[in-house]
């Protein structure tokens, strides 16, 4: 992570957009920070700082490590004073692509709430929940997605393809569908049900590939690079260590939080992004000092699924891909995560941590019934986590902690089992209300 901002930035040539009915105009030419339209950002290795004026995605073809997006100095200026404009526009100027450029489904924005139930069952004064499952498709992924598309049309690439477990697939089949985009998306064979029919209402092809995510970072990466170029379609794999902009669309989240100063910050984590873009954020905050201290870094993931976690236990600097990934947990249902997220641990002095599959699935009930939010699994760790991080004296009371919850219920698969449980009764008053005298003992 850079410690301040440095970079040449040349003015480029911005091409028009094809006709889209989300995408924001921008008469004046220049952005609400006062950018001129065309100045947009540089590429830097973030291990030797090599720049790269003509690479948009991959890693260094000096020493193989991964590349990030910077951003002139002053560009940052405008992180103290939001302007009213709509969804990531907001932040444009430290963004990798003009404000013309941005699709807008009404992404961003999403709320921080007050825990009313859970707080005070854990004898905690200030617990918060980033619920991301209010963006458009119920999930974090349409940050990211928005600036993907977005590159796409500015780049004038034919189409754009992703590999997902089913958020990510789900929402780029849904901006594609907006920007009128040809799309592709490769999703795990177990995706569920709920996100396939959403990537088929939307018009993307899509395409099943047995243990995708099974066999190896380096293998995936491969192929998707290799299917992108052969289709001329941008590469909307949203992985950082792969591509620079996954983490753009991401860190925003932190730009929201900012108000609160949160202390420790709690993030499920497959690949890593969602932990290190947040932590880009908050670095990005504290450099431009909206902030006076950045937050503790927290990643969670489910036992059986937690590379992370092996690498910081054992105090190590690289992330060892696992042989296999054992978890019901689908969104988190990975071999391998990314340095990026281990180093993001490192450097604001938190931690990894692993839950079981049983405290996950009781603490999105318990989200449920108690605070009236329902998510996936995979944000449910975050919550989680917070009983074993009290018991071991990481966290105190009185800290402002933000659980971010990443994606929506009802994008799971439903427990079917459920509906023959359900009592019937008679179209009368008095079999209704023996009824429900009996559900509620």
């Amino acid at each position: 992570m850079l410690s301040e901002w440095s970079c040449t930035v040349e003015g480029a040539a911005v091409h028009p957009a094809r006709a889209c009915h989300v995408c924001s105009s921008n008469p004046a030419g220049t952005t609400q920070f006062g950018r001129p339209a065309g100045m947009s950002h540089d590429l830097r290795c973030s291990v030797c700082d090599d720049i790269k004026k003509h690479q948009t995605t991959g890693r260094c073809g000096i020493c193989g490590g991964p590349l990030e997006c910077v951003y002139p100095r002053h560009a940052y200026e405008g992180l103290a004073d939001q302007k009213a404009t709509r969804g990531l526009a907001r932040f444009s100027a430290v963004l990798p692509l003009d404000e013309e450029f941005l699709p807008f489904l009404g992404e961003s924005q999403t709320p921080l709430l007050r825990s009313r139930v859970i707080s005070k069952q854990l004898g905690l004064k200030n617990l918060f929940f980033k619920d991301e499952s209010r963006n458009p498709t119920g999930s974090f992924k349409d940050r990211a997605i928005c600036i993907a598309v977005g590159l796409a049309m500015k780049t004038k690439s034919k189409g754009i393809m992703t590999v997902s477990s089913g958020n990510a697939a789900a929402s780029l089949s849904t901006y594609a569908a907006a920007c009128q985009l040809p799309c592709l998306v490769l999703v795990d064979s177990d995706a569920s049900v709920q996100k396939l029919q959403h990537i088929h209402y939307m018009g993307s092809q899509c395409i099943k590939v047995r243990g995708i995510f099974e066999r190896g970072f380096e293998p995936l990466c491969d192929l998707v690079a290799e299917i992108s170029q052969r289709l001329n379609y941008w590469c909307a794999f949203t992985w950082a260590p792969v591509n620079p902009y996954s983490v753009e669309g991401t860190k925003t989240i932190a730009y929201e939080c900012a108000h609160i100063t949160p202390d420790v910050v709690v993030c499920p984590v497959a690949g890593g992004d969602n932990l290190a873009g947040q932590w880009k954020g908050y670095t990005d905050l504290y450099n431009a000092r909206v902030i006076e201290s950045r937050p503790r870094m927290i990643g969670v993931q489910p036992k059986g699924s937690a590379p992370l976690v092996s690498a910081y236990n054992c105090g190590k600097n690289h992330v060892t891909p696992i042989v296999e990934a054992k978890t019901v947990v689908s969104g988190l249902r990975t071999t391998f995560s990314g340095d990026h997220a281990l180093r993001a641990v490192y450097e604001s002095k938190g931690c990894a941590i692993e839950v079981d599959d049983t405290d996950t699935i009781r603490s999105k009930n318990t989200l449920a019934k108690s605070e009236g939010i329902w998510t996936e699994s995979s944000s449910a760790v975050t919550v989680a986590a917070l009983a074993p991080l009290i018991e071991s004296k990481f966290l105190d009371p009185h800290d402002k902690i933000i659980c971010v919850l990443t994606g929506a219920g009802h994008k799971e698969q439903i427990d079917l089992a459920i509906r023959p449980r359900l009592p019937e009764a008679d179209l009368d008053r008095d079999d209704i209300l023996k009824k429900y005298r009996q559900l509620t003992g």
